[in-house]
């Protein structure tokens, strides 16, 4: 059975009639579709191999933990916070570039509710003043003990974007964590942020400037060349297929007439992601409930409050390798406060700000 047959099956399981033209056409182009599904295998590989040469964890060395108690006064942290990010981001991305970036944590249990800062050294000296005159205190070994002595039992994960970062995480009327944390419970939460200037927004520009021009623009393609090509393997096979046997594709006055219909919606959705400044982020989460079905029930909680239920231009949170163990590994990724290049995703600074307060 040569190639052409088993195209000819697929398509008329997918609902497509052949007519001996078409046959026709399968059979005198059936070596460049095997080659083509040749050529794009490889590159499937390629991205692969890529993929795992860029997963590389940084940490930040030396660095200096600044804590401030969380209060019930919830205002002050949320304009605290609003004043902090644009800060640290001139801060960082001003005299280091991407190289430097920092983290926010934020511990809720019976003991202490605080909010902690964890900046490299070198940016702590230029930021010292001011990070004093907000409030803020330095307990030196605190932060790294207090991780140490984590309960092995309890649950540890990372989170990430269910969809690409060009949908807002928007989390609006959902309830706060701290309303339904007993006093012998815990969860810490740490986001590590590094700037990313303005190179993640020549995508969405691009997909505007298509937008607006009434072309297509897929929100849900993955970023980089790569990517893009991994992500698309498949449907760049159907178009191939589909043009072979049914000719050209629509006209572009009826891609105009489909994309024209949400377009305006998508141009919202890109306007208010690139409304502020840009943060590659890694999110972990460690939670310690009374026992093992309480710990399941926070869990689920958290998934709830970070969904988007039903909401179709919305992002939000899944967890990745949740773990029923606290491992010695994940302990030194929060203490040092690793980023892996090959898990972060894109959030801005509205949207961090939303994360954070849903803790207090």
């Amino acid at each position: 059975m040569n190639i052409a047959t088993y195209i000819e099956q697929i398509a008329e399981v997918l609902g497509y009639v052949f007519s001996d033209v078409d046959r026709e056409y399968l059979s005198r182009y059936s070596n460049y579709i095997v080659i083509a599904i040749g050529a794009l295998t490889t590159i499937f590989i390629i991205t692969r191999i890529v993929a795992k040469m860029k997963s590389v964890s940084e940490y930040i060395d030396n660095g200096v933990a600044l804590y401030m108690k969380l209060t019930d006064e919830v205002n002050v942290l949320n304009k605290l916070i609003k004043t902090i990010i644009p800060e640290l981001y001139l801060l960082a991305y001003e005299n280091y570039g991407r190289k430097e970036y920092f983290s926010l944590e934020i511990l809720l249990n019976q003991n202490v509710d605080r909010f902690t800062l964890f900046l490299p050294s070198k940016m702590y000296q230029i930021w010292a003043s001011r990070a004093k005159s907000l409030g803020f205190q330095i307990v030196t070994g605190e932060r790294e003990k207090f991780i140490e002595s984590m309960n092995p039992e309890n649950f540890c994960t990372t989170l990430e974007l269910a969809r690409d970062y060009v949908y807002s995480l928007d989390l609006e009327g959902k309830s706060r964590i701290s309303d339904f944390i007993k006093p012998a419970e815990s969860i810490f939460f740490q986001l590590v942020c590094r700037p990313q200037g303005d190179k993640w927004k020549k995508k969405l520009q691009i997909g505007l400037e298509k937008l607006k021009k009434g072309r297509p623009f897929d929100l849900d393609k993955k970023e980089g060349l790569f990517g893009g090509l991994v992500f698309n393997f498949f449907n760049i096979l159907a178009s191939m297929i589909t043009f072979l046997v049914h000719g050209s594709g629509p006209t572009q006055k009826e891609e105009i007439e489909n994309v024209s219909k949400n377009s305006k919606h998508k141009i919202q959705i890109i306007n208010r992601k690139l409304s502020d400044y840009g943060f590659e982020v890694q999110c972990r989460l460690v939670i310690s409930g009374d026992d093992e079905e309480r710990t399941y029930f926070l869990v689920e909680r958290l998934m709830d409050i970070y969904s988007s239920e039903g909401q179709s231009d919305s992002n939000f949170f899944v967890p990745d390798r949740l773990q029923a163990k606290l491992t010695t590994t994940f302990k030194n990724d929060l203490i040092l406060a690793n980023i892996d290049k090959s898990s972060v995703d894109i959030l801005n600074e509205r949207e961090i700000n939303r994360v954070l307060e849903h803790f207090i």
